[in-house]
Formats: C-alpha cells, structure tokens, sequence
C-alpha cells in the first residue's frame, strides 16, 4: 500500500520536538528525511511495500533541503525496493541518479561502488555488453581515484564480467589481482570474498584441492558470530567432499555448517542443511539418520513455503523410496517435487520474460539517450557560434572602452606621481631623522656592550659553528693568561680543555648542537702556565634564521674553583656525618647484643620459672629494638629503613625463640619505609602481639598457624595484622581492662605512634593496627 508523501511527511513532523519559527525550515527538513529513510529501510524486512512511499518522501524532503546524504540513503532504498521487484529499468535509473549526486559530492569510493552495481544488474538480465561498458567505465574511475580498495573492486567485477563469459582463466587472474589490491587496502570482508570467489572458479575448473585451500582462508578472514557466512563455505567444502567420493568427510563439514546455521536461527539455511546432512548419511548407507534430518528439512521447509527447498527434498525422498522398492510411496514424492519443479519452472519464466522486457526498456533507454546526446552536440555546436559573435562584439566594445580608460589612467597617474613624489621627499626627510637617532642610540649601545664585555670578570666570547672564536674579552688574559690575539689564534675552544674533561665537553656540545637550547656545564681548564682551575659555561646558541641550525654560539666563563671546593668540603662531611651514624647504629646494635647475652646467661643460671619467662620476654624486647640498628646499619638510608623486612626478620626470630613445630608462621608483607621513632614502637607492640599468640593461641598439643600482613591501604595509611586460628579470646576481652606489663606496654606505644588497634575474635584472635606513615612516598 502507498501512502501518500503529505502524509508520511505530517506524520514525521509530528514525532520532531519544536524549534523556533525561525529555525523550523531549515533544521526539520533535514531531520524528515532521516526519518523517513530510516523507516524505509525498515520497511524493506518488515514490509516492502511501504518502502516505496517512505523512500519517495524522503528523496522529496532531502532534495526540498539541498541535502545530499539524505538523497542517497533514499536512492538506496530505492534501489534496493525495485531490485526485489525486478524492476531493473527502474533500478537503473535510480543508480544513474546515484552516480550524480555522487559526483555533486566528490565520492569517487561510492561512484566506483555504483558502477559496480549497474555492471552487476547488466550481468543478471544476462547483458554482456553493457556489463562490459560500465565495468569498463568502473575500471576508469577506480584507476582516477587511485586507491588500493577501488583498484580490488574493479578488479573483481572483470572477474565476474569473465566467469559470466564462461573465461575462468581470466576471471581467476583478475581475482588474484583484487586479491593484492584488497591485501593492500587491508580490506578483510572483500579478502574473504574474493577467496571465495577463487574457491568456486576451482570447483568450476575440477581443481579441488585448490578450492579448498582458499575456502580455508575466506574461513580464516570470518569473524566468530558470522554464522551464516561460515556454514555456506563449510557446505562448498562438503560439497567437494561429494565430488571426491569422501562420504564420511563430507557428512562432517554439513554436519559442522549445520551447528553454525541453529546458531544463527536462519529457517532457511537451517532446513538447507538439514538435507545436506540427510543426503551424505544416505551417501553412506545410514538411512534411518537420513530419514530424520531430511524429515526435519522437510518440516522447515514446509513452515516457510520454500518451493526450491520442497523440491529438492521430495526428490531425496523419491530416490530413497525407490531405492527400498516402496513403489507407491515413490510416485507420491515423484508427483510433489514435479509439482514444485513445475512452480520453479514458471517463477524462472516469469523472471527470463521480466528480464527480457528489462533488456528491451534498458535499449531503448540507450537509445534515447544517443539521441539526446546527438541533439545536446547540435545545441552546443548553435550556442558556440552565437557565443562566438557576441564575444567578437564584446572583444571590439572592450578595445574601444579601454582606450578611453587608457587615457584616463594615464592623466590620473601623472597626477598621482606628482603627488606621490612630494610625499616621498616628505618621508626620506622624516626617515633621515629617524636613522641619525638610531645610529646614535646604537653607537650608545655598543659603547655600554664593550664597557661591560672589557670589564667582567666573566671571559665572554663569540664562536662559530666549528668552534673557533671570532671574539673574547679582555678579561681572558686574568683567566687564562692569554691575550685576545693569542686566544683568537688557538684552533678551537676544546684547546683550553682539561684531557680528562675533553670527551664530556665535547658530549656536551653534540647535545647542543641537537636539540638547539642553551647548556650549562663545569669542567677543569688549563691556563697558559699548565696550572688547572674549575670553570663553568654557559652557552647559548643562535640559530640560522633560514635553515634553523646553530650559526654561532654565545659563551660566557667563570672561575668556579672556590664553589667546587666548598661543594667537595660539604660533599666530605656528609659522608663523615653518614659513617659515623652507622658506626653509632653498629655499636649500639652490638651493645644490644651484649645485653641480650648476659640476659641469656642469668636466664640459665635462674631457677625461677616466673623470672626465666620474664628474662625470656625481655629478650625478644631488646631483640626488636636490636633489630631496628641492625636495618638502620644494613640499609643505604640513615633515617627510615624498610618495615616489611624488619617485620619479616622480627616475626622468625620470634617463631625461632619459640620452637614450636606444631604452629606455622605464614608472613604477607608489602614494601614500606618507616623512621627509626616509627619503628621501634610498633617494632615493640608487634613483638608483644606475636609473642602473645605463640604463647595463649595453642594450648596442649593444639595445631594452627600465625599469620603477619603488611599492607598499604590508602595515601600514607598502613596496616599490621596479626592473626592466629588459635583457641580466640577469653569473653568480655579487653586491652584497657587487662593489667599485664605487655598489654600496658601496647597501650602506651599505641597513643605514643597515634596508631589505632582493630581486635576481632572469629576462629581465632586477630590484631589490626592502622598506622600513618608520612615518609611513604
């Protein structure tokens, strides 16, 4: 049903949101024709015949609106609509407009596309001629534009142009061709297809093995869901198989494009090859299989009124009968597919007559055009001589009017020459002024430039681009010991360069050179008497204003042997300072183990088993601080050291205090640098936390493991846990309510690291603390 454009358009119009009066024409129009081809390409699955209507409106609006984008979506459309009727004169005139608007729009990629479709159209009707016109014209235009996708699309429509002509010689070689052009543009959708296409010319040629090679790479080029695509090359392949007599082969390539088609839920591809796969279970004697998948085949085909599909099926079903001696059933099948094949034969009819009727319109439209085109010549031919008059007359008016303008001009410049002389002299009189100042000014400047060069302490000088000096100032001879003459003689600035230093300097020079700034350098230079002093320069260099590379250099030189011995002074006493607090840290660690031993030794002489468990406690207190020296002395760093190996070396020597086989220590440590006040007192509540696990967590003969984390929670924020799968917590547990030394030691050093203890009692005890850490960088 057509509807009529006023009203598609009303309705369109309605769905649009409101804009000013003034904007409504120019915005709305544009934004109708979208809508309408957008609808339109709908339709053309949904319900073809209301794609003429929107497709027409469409066209009406984008062609009301000037705008070009929407005229060739609905030309599309169009095309697309009449090529499902086999309207083929209509579907050609719908792509010459194409090919305009096209042009209007400097598409040559769409041009050379279109083209492809008129060729295309011509090879269906079965026009070889104008096939080869248009592919002809194709082949131009992708040559113009010059690009390698152009290039590979004409090239496999003259491949097509000569597989229709029964050539597969030269189809195959204008394949190959598209196959190079496609690999250039990296176009893998038209890669695919042209391996296809090679597939099937081999299959026509018997050249199987070849065949299969380039569905296998067409395969490679198909991404994961395209079904469909996938399961039409493994049936080419099974259908090779079928030539070769390899049955068993070929049921599992029908087999396989079976799965892809139930995926794509495609009624027809899936009937397909369901009789696909029905035929090679019969190839190979397995009726009772063919039976099923042909009954299925038949089931779907019956659902969706295929009449190509039915055929063929009854047909299979009529060998089958025969083949069984079920001579009833047999002429049942025989009568439906002769019914179906009868159908088929007058919807080709019904087609060749369409087509022939397209091939007798199509020449006529040729015709005419010859015609319209001679009439167009004899036109131009008129117009050109009546132009040519009229330009004569024109040429003779233009002399005539030029004379007189000829003359005017000529007392008009005489006029302003006069004119233009008197302000010249005014402006050189003026300039004249203007330049005694400057010279002046720059004789004033040049004064103050050399007052400032001979009187620095600085040695300034002017180097070109092969470093040797055009000038230096007279503070060199203070410097060096050398006068301006004698410096200016040497070859080259690297003269005056300590041996040890030459290859730095001159580093330093490329890395000039190269990037184009200024550098900044010292190095140790030698004066005249042999003696060495530290000099630092500054060169800046100045940049040839046409080629932009360095034409000369600008250095400036100082004596910087007072700074450079200060800087070795500080340098010295850093060291001495960074030595002496490890010794300092050395000794103290070492003081610490003196105290442990002697501890030791009382701890073995003790009969007390309350004041041996003291001692033992005391132990591992000093221990942790002893730890603490032992990283600081290990470390490169004298004011942090690292937390997560300190913990890992503090949490074993605990383990190993204890002895206890039965419980396992499992550590999980992040890097973190702490200071030396961080890290004794949570050096010293770690030891009280672990100590206390090994000790309460696992009485008896009870089993389990500890449990030590380290890890970085947010900005400088750290936690410590200390878990255990031990006995847990007496009820009513508390820190504060506990009176013992090691819950009084936790306590304090808790406030005293402004730290903040986490405890929870689920399968077991588990300790939390969240700590600060400014030196985390």
């Amino acid at each position: 049903m057509k509807l009529p454009g006023w009203l598609l358009v009303a309705g369109v119009l309605l769905a649009l949101p409101a804009f000013p009066k003034e904007d409504r024409e120019h915005q709305n129009t544009p934004r109708i024709a979208d809508s309408l081809n957008t609808l339109a390409a709908k339709s053309l699955i949904t319900n073809p015949a209301l794609t003429l209507s929107y497709a027409e409106a469409a066209l009406s609006a984008a062609r009301q609106a000037g705008y070009l984008k929407g005229q060739t979506e609905a030309l599309k459309n169009l095309s697309k609509y009449y090529l499902s009727l086999n309207e083929y004169s209509r579907t050609l005139e719908v792509y010459f407009g194409l090919i305009d608007v096209y042009d209007s729009l400097h598409d040559h990629r769409n041009q050379v596309t279109t083209y492809t479709l008129i060729a295309n159209l011509f090879l269906k009707i079965k026009d070889f001629d104008l096939a080869s016109k248009y592919t002809a014209v194709m082949v131009r235009q992708a040559r113009l534009a010059g690009q390698p996708g152009l290039n590979g699309q004409a090239s496999i429509a003259m491949a097509k142009l000569y597989q229709a002509k029964a050539r597969p010689d030269s189809a195959l070689f204008h394949a190959y061709l598209a196959l190079y052009w496609f690999q250039q543009a990296g176009e893998i959708t038209s890669i695919e297809w042209v391996h296809r296409f090679l597939g099937d010319v081999m299959v026509q040629k018997k050249l199987f093995s070849q065949a299969r090679y380039h569905y296998r790479m067409a395969l490679q080029c198909l991404e994961e869901k395209e079904y469909v695509e996938k399961s039409v090359l493994l049936t080419r392949m099974a259908h090779i198989c079928q030539l070769e007599s390899d049955n068993r082969l070929n049921l599992a390539y029908n087999r396989a494009a079976l799965r892809l088609r139930e995926k794509s839920g495609q009624s027809f591809f899936i009937a397909s090859s369901c009789l696909n796969v029905g035929e090679a279970y019969w190839l190979l004697g397995r009726k009772d299989s063919a039976r099923i998948y042909l009954n299925r085949s038949l089931e779907i085909a019956s659902k969706i009124n295929d009449a190509t599909l039915l055929e063929a099926i009854n047909r299979q079903f009529y060998d089958f009968a025969r083949a069984e001696n079920r001579l009833a059933d047999a002429i049942g099948f025989f009568r439906t597919s002769h019914e179906y094949r009868n159908k088929l034969t007058r919807e080709a009819n019904r087609s060749d007559i369409l087509i022939l009727e397209a091939k007798r319109e199509i020449r006529a439209m040729e015709r005419k055009n010859e015609i319209m085109k001679q009439k167009t010549i004899l036109q131009d031919l008129k117009i050109s001589r009546s132009r040519t008059q009229i330009i004569l007359f024109e040429i003779l008016l233009i002399l005539i009017l030029g004379l007189i303008l000829l003359v005017d001009e000529m007392a008009r410049k005489n006029r302003k020459r006069r004119n233009e002389l008197k302000e010249l002299n005014e402006r050189l009189s003026e300039e004249i002024a203007v330049r005694t100042e400057a010279e002046a000014r720059l004789k004033r400047s040049e004064e103050l430039h050399r007052f400032l060069a001979e009187n620095t302490a600085d040695v300034i000088s002017l180097i070109d681009a092969k470093l040797r000096r055009i000038f230096i100032s007279p503070s060199c001879e203070m410097l060096y010991g050398y006068t301006q003459q004698e410096m200016l003689r040497l070859h080259s600035l690297l003269d005056m360069v300590h041996p040890d230093f030459t290859d730095r300097v001159r580093s330093h020079l490329a890395d000039l050179f190269q990037r184009k700034t200024f550098i900044t350098f010292t190095y140790k230079a030698v004066r005249k008497d042999g003696s060495h002093f530290w000099a630092e320069t500054i060169i800046n260099p100045i940049l040839n204003s046409e080629t932009g590379e360095v034409a000369n250099l600008i250095s400036v030189v100082r004596d910087v042997t007072e700074r450079m011995q200060y800087e070795e002074n500080i340098a010295e006493n850093a060291r001495q300072k960074e030595y002496l607090l490890r010794e300092i840290h050395n000794r103290v660690k070492n003081n610490f183990a003196i105290l442990i031993s002697l501890m030791n030794m009382q701890r073995d002489q003790a009969e007390n088993r309350e004041l041996t468990n003291s001692l033992c406690d005391l132990q591992l207190r000093v221990r942790t601080m002893s730890l603490v020296h032992e990283q600081l002395y290990l470390t490169r760093e004298i004011s942090t050291i690292p937390f997560d190996n300190y913990l890992l070396h503090l949490a074993q020597v605990i383990a190993g205090s204890f002895s206890n086989n039965r419980v396992s220590l499992e550590t999980k440590l992040e890097p973190c640098r702490v200071s030396i006040e961080m890290a004794l007192p949570l050096g010293l509540i770690l030891n009280e936390l672990i100590t206390n696990a090994y000790k309460y967590a696992f009485p008896g003969e009870r089993t389990g493991h500890i449990r030590v984390e380290l890890a970085h929670v947010e900005g400088h924020k750290f936690s410590v846990s200390i878990c255990d799968n031990g006995i847990g917590l007496p009820e009513g547990f508390s820190l504060q309510s506990t009176t013992t030394m090691g819950s009084q030691i936790v306590g304090i050093l808790l406030e005293q690291v402004e730290a903040k203890l986490e405890v929870t009692n689920k399968e077991g005890a588990c300790f939390r603390i969240l700590f600060t850490n400014p030196h985390q960088t």
